[in-house]
């Protein structure tokens, strides 16, 4: 744990640091005061369009004429802590003859401070250095909100009500009470009371604004259910406002009394300067204030006084205030009326005192000299004043780093307030050390820093960011910084000549601090050459490629924060962010430009969410994807642990070093900012990287996907399993083959024999019809996933991989038809897809699995309901007359017998019987011998498993259309079945004599003259 020795009294450091410089005694404030010789006029006669000093100012100003009584106007603009309540109390000081200048014998300023808000505060001021009294008024701190917003809406009631007749406006229901919400009541009192506590808080801003114009708006919307269109309303009802409470307050005619004011002034001899930090400060008073000071009165009278006024302003009042300000005129009269128009801050929010050379280092450094020569606190023997450029505990580059990333409400705003009072003050009474304390600190903007962030402990690597340089191309830092806060220096570091030194990594991120930043400026100058705007000198320290670019307008060295602020220093925000998540795992706020840069890495080598063949080159071929968006990156420790995702850790997994790992993770992240790796970047350790994140995802896509399968079945046989199934319901194929698995996916045709097609089919196949259907919609997918898992390139098999498959199939094939009915379709994350490339990826890998285990449960279903007996009842039909001996010869003589058999007797002889004459013609008789192969295959069916019973449907089915034999026997035995079944015919005796075509004749001679007799009866 580090140490932070003390060499100041923080009671003294209060004293001398505050929120406003009128808080400050004036020996504080004088032994503080650093020159301020920059201040832009934008008109200001004699110096239009330069720079000017506080002297410069202060001597425009004492040059008025005591005796004039017309009203000079310094109008002073700047952010908020650029340094506008510092100039006013010095040209207090001055004129008054407590400062440096010897004062101004014929002027006297009142000076009213920006938390002189209280009215009788400010009577007070502006009556202090004259002869004369006046009536006390009451306070608003000290009344009744309640009441005192009840006075006004009644005396508004009372004597306003005649003044606002418009077609837009109704005056009298703007007073009334809303029980709905927001009314004019319910503002004042909540304005009033906010105000009155404001006043009892020295921290808090003390502004009273009774209506502003929003709250005007809200209440006319649910009043009048609009917004009012005469932009002269709402100024007129809050002067009316301020006018009833300024009555109430005892005070009947301010810009009255500011005259009489003048007067006495010019009476004793005297020019009243009043020097107003704020506009707002005069609160219910400043509309009469704004008219009087520049004369607009109501158009007709003239209203002399002679006041010089310094009225400062905060950046944005006149365009956000300055027109409800004003009863008459708006903020370019107010312009054209003032004699000086001056301007503390750049368009960026900086002071521009402070833009030169190392006057930020200069302001710290004179309210340190001064806080520890009044601490009565000893130097501490560990601190070496040197390693901390006599600034303990800052350095010159510590300061320059603070200011140049100060900001507010998230914008850049480089103000002496800022580094002052929340930088400087924070640092000095904290109990850590300042490089610790600043760390993620609310005012200012995060950098980064060039060295490696594995490997060293955050203080370590805080301090060097916050106090390190640039030397010979490393970073160094004073081994007095480490000592003096005791952070260790790990071992492996390299110190020479007592610097800590340290190789880069982050280049180009606007780190290194210019030799120019660091260039005293001589207070002495004030005012010299302040309006000329040249280029800085080239920096010395090496930054490796940080830059020195020159802003032309102001002729300041633009660092990381002045360089583009909405880019660059934004780019090195995001850097430093990296850099802190890197150290330690936590928030990321700009993880997605890492995941950008890792999705660039893996598809520079990998199409990585895909799933098939990883050595296959074959285009067109599918996968399984695991496709739901953009490749699911998951930056452990700053997201929310994914379902599935490549994992990127802040610290290296074995698969490379620190140093490497550090390297490869910040190319990745310049790739997310900039759209392109850097120069240089070593695509090797990239594709190394690459290829273990890819084999991990895709290891883990495939635990996913076989999850669901079977126990011990693979994706590749699942695939060969499910691709079998459907070809064996579409052609009747009995096993998986190489052919089969692998040809064109919308090569087959269901054949018009197959049991799926025929309009009166041989066998019911029940519901097994619709899932084969189903399935049949896959076999696109199913066809394009074999070749993605099993071609090398176009006809060229993975043998290694397929055969397995086809083997485990075959032997399994009973136990994985059973399994795959079990299969939960749902548990598949929908993430997962099947196509060709991942933007294709349409097809849900749940819709395959549910297919494929509809038709093995419609499968097994048909293993139980079917019956070979229905094949073997034709067998014993055509068995029954067939002989291998047979001829056609046999056949036909055979039929033609019987056709004279049957032509006597009343049966009808039927239209097929007529055809077998032309099929007898047409066999020959080598084919009746082969159809006794036939008969006996069928004879000796007996099918073990439902792919089984499919293939014997689709080989007979076929045997029966391409054997026409099959009808040759099955018509003989029809005809004779009709002569059995005729009386007085031997049927038994006519089927033996068939088989024995020599008897025929002689059998055929002996039932002609039974008929004849049987005729003849």
């Amino acid at each position: 744990m580090s140490v932070f020795h003390k060499t100041w009294d923080d009671d003294v450091v209060s004293n001398y640091i505050k929120q406003e410089s009128q808080q400050k005694s004036p020996d504080v404030f004088l032994e503080t005061h650093i020159p301020i010789r920059k201040i832009r006029a934008e008109s200001l006669i004699g110096h239009n369009g330069d720079f000017v000093s506080d002297e410069q100012i202060f001597d425009h100003i004492v040059q008025s004429d005591p005796t004039s009584d017309e009203n000079r106007i310094y109008m002073l603009k700047g952010e908020v802590g650029s340094g506008k309540s510092h100039l006013c109390q010095w040209l207090e000081y001055e004129i008054n003859g407590d400062g440096e200048l010897g004062g101004a014998d014929e002027h006297v300023a009142i000076h009213i401070s920006r938390n002189s808000t209280r009215i009788s505060d400010i009577l007070d001021k502006l009556y202090e250095h004259i002869d004369a009294e006046y009536d006390e008024v009451q306070d608003i701190a000290t009344l009744n909100a309640a009441d005192l917003a009840d006075f006004i809406i009644s005396s508004l009631r009372a004597f306003e009500s005649n003044q606002y007749d418009h077609n837009d406006f109704d005056f009298e229901e703007f007073l009334e009470d809303n029980s709905n919400g927001p009314d004019l009541r319910s503002v004042l009192e909540r304005n009033i009371n906010e105000y009155q506590e404001a006043v009892e808080d020295e921290d808090r801003e003390q502004r009273i604004e009774l209506l502003e114009r929003e709250e005007f708006n809200e209440i006319c919307l649910l009043k009048f259910g609009r917004s009012v269109s005469d932009e002269d309303i709402f100024p007129r009802i809050r002067t009316a406002i301020h006018d009833r409470l300024m009555t109430n307050l005892g005070i009947e005619d301010f810009r009255g009394e500011l005259i009489d004011i003048a007067d006495q002034y010019q009476a004793e001899g005297k020019r009243p300067v009043l020097i107003c930090e704020d506009v707002t400060t005069f609160t219910v008073m400043k509309d009469d204030f704004m008219d009087h000071i520049f004369q607009l009165g109501d158009g007709g009278e003239t209203m002399q006084s002679g006041f010089d006024v310094v009225l400062g302003y905060t950046t944005g009042w006149e365009s956000e205030k300055a027109d409800d300000a004003l009863m008459v005129g708006d903020l370019s009269y107010m312009r054209q009326r003032a004699v000086g128009y001056l301007v503390m801050t750049n368009r960026d929010g900086e002071a521009y005192f402070l833009e030169e050379g190392a006057m930020p280092i200069q302001l710290v450094e004179q309210y340190l000299e001064a806080i520890k020569s009044h601490s009565d606190v000893p130097e501490h023997p560990s601190i070496d004043d040197d390693a901390f450029d006599d600034l303990y505990p800052f350095s010159k580059r510590f300061i320059i780093r603070a200011y140049d990333h100060l900001e507010e409400d998230g914008n850049l705003q480089q103000t002496p307030r800022l580094l002052l009072y929340h930088v400087i003050g924070d640092c000095l009474r904290a109990s850590v050390p300042p490089h610790e304390k600043v760390r993620n600190h609310g005012y200012l903007r995060d950098f980064s820093a060039p060295t490696a962030v594995g490997g060293y402990d955050s203080s370590f690597r805080s301090l060097t960011k916050w106090y390190g340089r640039m030397d010979d191309g490393d970073v160094v830092v004073p081994e007095a910084c480490f000592e003096a806060f005791d952070i260790p220096i790990p071992d492996e570091t390299t110190v020479e000549d007592g610097l800590v030194r340290l190789n880069v990594v982050y280049e180009d991120i606007g780190w290194t601090v210019p030799d120019s930043d660091l260039k005293p400026i001589d207070p002495s100058e004030a005012g010299a050459g302040a309006g000329e705007v040249g280029e800085k000198e080239t920096d010395d320290e090496d930054d490796s490629g940080s830059g020195g670019e020159i802003d032309p307008t102001t002729g300041k060295t633009k660092t990381s924060s002045t360089v583009d602020s909405d880019g660059e220093s934004d780019r090195s925000r995001k850097i430093s962010q990296f850099q802190d998540w890197y150290g330690t795992g936590g928030d990321f706020p700009s993880s997605n430009r890492l995941k950008e840069g890792v999705r660039a890495a893996l598809e520079a080598f990998y199409d990585p969410a895909r799933l098939a063949n990883e050595n296959a080159t074959t285009d067109g071929t599918a996968g399984f994807y695991h496709a739901r968006g953009d490749l699911q990156v998951e930056i452990r420790g700053a997201d929310q642990s994914k379902e599935r995702a490549i994992v990127v850790p802040h610290k290296p997994d074995g698969a490379v070093g620190e140093d490497v790992y550090e390297q490869l993770l910040l190319n990745f992240m310049i790739r997310g900012l900039d759209g392109e790796f850097r120069p240089g970047t070593d695509f090797d350790a990239v594709r190394a990287w690459a290829d273990n994140k890819v084999v991990d995802f895709r290891s883990k896509m495939r635990d996913d996907l076989e999850a669901e399968l079977p126990e011990g079945m693979t994706l590749e046989e699942f695939l060969v399993m499910s691709r079998f199934l459907l070809q064996n319901a579409a052609e009747g194929v009995s096993s998986p083959d190489r052919v089969t698995l692998l040809r064109d996916p919308d090569e087959y045709n269901v054949p018009e024999t197959s049991p799926f097609k025929q309009d009166d089919p041989l066998f019911d196949v029940g519901s097994l019809r619709s899932n084969f259907i189903d399935l049949s919609t896959r076999k696109t997918d199913l066809g394009l996933l074999c070749q993605g898992f099993f071609l090398l390139k176009q006809n060229f098999v993975d043998e290694e991989r397929l055969s397995p498959a086809i083997e485990s199939v075959s032997e399994n094939f009973e136990d994985y038809l059973a399994a795959l009915t079990k299969i939960s379709a749902s548990e598949i994350p929908d993430a997962y897809r099947i196509g060709t490339t991942r933007n294709q990826a349409n097809v849900q890998v749940s819709a395959l699995y549910e297919a494929v285990s509809d038709y093995a449960t419609a499968l097994r279903k048909l293993e139980q309901t079917f019956d070979v007996a229905t094949i073997k009842e034709d067998i014993d039909v055509v068995e029954g007359l067939y002989s291998p001996t047979h001829t056609i010869d046999d056949l036909t003589e055979m039929y033609n017998r019987l056709k004279e058999a049957i032509a006597p007797l009343d049966i009808n002889f039927k239209e097929r019987w007529e055809r077998v004459s032309s099929t007898l013609a047409r066999l020959s008789d080598e084919d009746i011998e082969e159809f006794g192969s036939i008969i006996e295959r069928y004879r000796k069916a007996a099918p073990q498993n439902g792919a089984e019973i499919l293939s014997l449907m689709y080989g007979y089915s076929e045997s029966r259309a391409v054997y026409d034999e099959w009808n040759v026997y099955e018509t003989l035995s029809e005809m004779l079945g009709e002569l059995e079944d005729h009386e007085d015919v031997d049927g038994n005796e006519f089927r033996e004599l068939v088989r024995d075509s020599t008897e025929f004749t002689a059998v055929q001679q002996a039932r002609g003259s039974a008929l004849n007799t049987i005729e003849g009866i």
